[in-house]
């Protein structure tokens, strides 16, 4: 409710428009004009249709251009609960997928509530679409834009650990059983001495059908209880067999969730429902949403079929608290236009405290301070930080690959297109290492020549074997912390030029964090990798290279000196060597002729241990993993 300063002129009253600002920094003046319209009063009318007649409001010192409504608002609460039972295909038996997001009231990544109105987020990309060329914007705003609150994105790490645990199960061939969503909402009645109390609030959520491209109900709940003027009232709300394409096509592609609307409710002090006081106001009053870093308020202004002034709606709601010089909304209360210019969104990144008003309103034929605004028409104004413009996002890409390996060289993975004012997540969920490992060794045997005893004389000798064992595996592994090992095998590709990833991470380009099921790198600012240009086509890749080594494998005899030759030389003692490290001969070795004799003669013979000549050649050292992603590219 807003209290009224009025003149009264015979039984109406007039509100002006500002005129005649003057631009001190130049030459010529700027000067403002409108037409000035009357708002009549009429004693026995309702001008706003709230259902109170002009001179009733008048006595009591309200505004009967303003109209009276509750104001109720409603919010999800942070925590949400999603349970999927399915069975595997052939199977009986049912198992439970939960995504959980509980966060402790004594955490630091806890929020009360948390939403914000369609409207809001319209005026948001708006302003940082055109925001550096006009303070005013047009485009589509729709009457559930002021009603339908949406759940905030989901946090990059919660998303992209999730969507990798989803689409593994449902990649695996399942047959989903029932989908469960649990809401914690909150609402509280604003105190208003017109409105103590409402009750039986009936609320419908939706969610985007990506295959029809159409909002689809899911839900509607009566909470039937008393919700009085100041008390936050938080209840629970629970969905049954909610769609798959809700999560498999929305919430783990691409982090939307679900959107809530109130209904309709009773309102005891009126002996009506706010959907039949609303309608009635809506037929003589148009909508202007306020948005602060403060505060989020719906006002309903009187209109006329012939329309009134942009600046006299200001006045109406304002009072005389607002300021437009040069075309522009300048002030508005306490907030007023201090952001200052900028070229790009980025420069702006960090200004939370500085900002600019914009004005959002339905398409119009006329500038907007020349239009006359009837009830059909819709207005938004916003004091937008500049952290707040430069994170409105303008697209978002989502890559999702369950299993990534180097195939015995390398894989590049596409991520998305990029632009200079990009945030990057990628999660990687490491599956396995595996490929050949190579133990190397030295093996010696020297013997000193001259008289070993009587009548025998024992000639000198000197061999020297080199040994390659090795062993082939395939087993579980976790990137270190500071990506050495593994975590050398990965490169940002950032249009067509390769980056180390753990070189980024050492250099403080990338952060990374630990998940519950693998790694998550965050980029930030991806001018810090390599510059880009605005204006063109910037790809990034993630590419996963093998360790490729070329060696012989097993013992090789490269060195003998003495008398080395047959029964207890160098090349008859190198069987014997294979079996000490239990590996076999190369073919590389010195004296292969004789040697390839001796293992046959042994086998011949029935000799435990089987030897074999085996190729030198190439071998691998490879890890799997899989990958989600998500490139938030903000408008520019």
């Amino acid at each position: 409710m807003k209290k009224l300063k009025v003149i009264l002129a015979g039984a109406s009253i007039l509100f002006f428009g500002s005129c005649a600002f003057k631009n001190e920094d130049s030459a010529s003046t700027t000067t403002q004009t409108s037409t000035t319209v009357e708002l009549k009063i009429d004693p026995n009318g309702d001008s706003d249709g709230d259902g109170v007649i002009d001179q009733e409001e008048l006595n009591v010192g309200r505004n009967p251009f303003l109209a009276d409504l509750p104001d109720l608002k409603v919010r999800f609460l942070q925590n949400y609960k999603i349970e999927i039972s399915y069975h595997k295909i052939g199977s009986d038996k049912v198992v439970s997928f939960v995504v959980d997001t509980k966060v402790n009231d004594t955490d630091p990544d806890y929020k009360f509530r948390v939403g914000k109105v369609f409207a809001r987020s319209h005026a948001l990309r708006a302003a940082a679409s055109f925001g550096r060329f006009s303070s005013h914007s047009s485009g589509k705003i729709e009457e559930k834009d002021y009603s339908w609150v949406s759940y905030p994105e989901l946090d990059p790490k919660f998303f992209n650990q999730k969507a990798l645990e989803f689409r593994t199960i449902l990649d695996s061939g399942i047959e989903v059983d029932n989908i469960k969503i649990t809401l914690s909402n909150q609402a509280r009645l604003m105190e208003s001495p017109l409105f103590k109390e409402i009750k039986d609030l009936k609320l419908n959520f939706y969610y985007l059908n990506h295959n029809t491209e159409n909002y689809e109900i899911l839900s509607s709940t009566l909470v039937e209880r008393h919700f009085q003027g100041g008390v936050y009232e938080t209840f629970d709300v629970v969905i049954e067999n909610a769609p798959l394409s809700l999560l498999k096509d929305s919430f783990f592609k691409r982090g939307e969730f679900i959107i809530s609307e109130v209904d309709d409710y009773v309102i005891p002090d009126k002996g009506t429902s706010y959907k039949t006081l609303l309608a009635s106001v809506r037929a003589k009053s148009l909508p202007v949403l306020l948005e602060t870093p403060l505060e989020e308020k719906l006002y309903y202004v009187a209109s006329t079929s012939e329309g009134i002034s942009f600046q006299n709606i200001l006045k109406t709601v304002f009072d005389r608290n607002y300021k437009i010089e040069n075309d522009q909304l300048l002030k508005i209360g306490q907030f007023e236009n201090n952001l200052g210019t900028f070229t790009h969104l980025r420069e702006v990144q960090d200004k939370d405290k500085l900002g600019n008003w914009f004005v959002m309103t339905n398409e119009l034929k006329k500038n907007y301070l020349d239009h006359s605004f009837i009830n059909q028409d819709r207005i938004v104004l916003a004091y937008i930080t500049g952290s707040d413009l430069s994170e409105q996002q303008q697209e978002s890409i989502y890559s999702y690959r369950e299993k990534v390996d180097s195939n015995k060289n390398e894989s590049i993975i596409p991520i998305g297109n990029v632009t200079p004012n990009s945030r990057i997540d990628i999660q990687l969920k490491p599956l396995s290492r595996f490929g050949r490992e190579i133990t190397k060794v030295t093996e010696n045997f020297s013997r000193p020549g001259g008289s070993c005893g009587n009548n025998c004389i024992q000639l000198a000798m000197n061999c020297s074997w080199l040994v390659n064992t090795f062993k082939d595996y395939n087993e579980p592994f976790n990137f270190s912390p500071d990506l050495t090992g593994e975590g050398e095998k990965l490169d940002l590709v950032v249009n067509g030029e390769a980056f180390s990833v753990k070189d980024l991470l050492k250099e403080k380009k990338i952060s990374i964090y630990k998940t519950e099921i693998g790694t998550h790198l965050t980029i930030q600012d991806i001018n810090k990798i390599k510059e880009l240009n605005d204006f063109d086509e910037n790809s990034l890749s993630l590419r996963v290279r093998a360790f490729v080594g070329n060696d012989f494998f097993g013992v090789k005899l490269v060195d003998m000196g003495g008398f080395w030759r047959g029964v207890g030389g160098c090349p008859f003692n190198t069987p014997a060597v294979a079996e000490k490290y239990k590996t076999q001969i190369s073919k590389e070795t010195r004296e292969i002729g004789e040697i390839s004799w001796l293992i046959n003669d042994l086998a011949n013979r029935g000799y435990a241990y089987k030897f074999s000549l085996i190729d030198s050649g190439a071998y691998y050292q490879e890890i799997s993993f899989g990958v989600s992603s998500v490139i938030q590219n903000f408008y520019n």
